[in-house]
């Protein structure tokens, strides 16, 4: 099979067209994944601290514990630095039995790091947030 004159180099052309493509789908994907990831460890990190903040018997118990929860929820997703995060742990009432409490988990994701970024978005730090309502225990001991 004989190769006429005018395919020769075509190959080379072809290459340097779809390594670009490729490598901009790469860098695509890490900065979406990245951003998903993190939004996963927050929502997982609202969702901890809720569900130890309402098993407090009072306000403070609850509030430090919940706040606990949320940062040790954030490092096991080994986020950058989960003591950037924001935690808010506020009750819809008082902190009775039966009573509302929501957790809010405020993380500032950093992706410059990720390839291209810069071409997706001038800034890449991005605020994620995610919240979490929950019921206070109505059957919680008094010790």
């Amino acid at each position: 099979m004989s190769v006429r004159r005018d395919d020769k180099g075509q190959g080379y052309v072809e290459v340097l067209v779809i390594i670009p493509i490729v490598l901009l789908i790469v860098g695509v994907l890490g900065f979406f994944g990245r951003f998903w990831y993190a939004h996963l460890a927050a929502e997982e990190a609202a969702f901890s601290c809720t569900r130890t903040a309402i098993e407090a018997l009072d306000r403070g118990q609850g509030v430090w514990q919940g706040g606990i929860a949320a940062r040790n929820a954030l490092a096991g997703f080994w986020l950058t630095d989960p003591s950037r995060a924001r935690v808010t742990i506020l009750p819809l009432d008082d902190w009775e039995r039966g009573g509302w409490v929501m957790c809010e988990v405020a993380y500032a994701v950093d992706l410059r790091r990720v390839p291209f970024a810069r071409w997706l978005h001038p800034n890449p730090v991005f605020p994620i947030r995610a919240s979490y309502w929950g019921r206070l225990q109505e059957y919680k001991s008094e010790w």
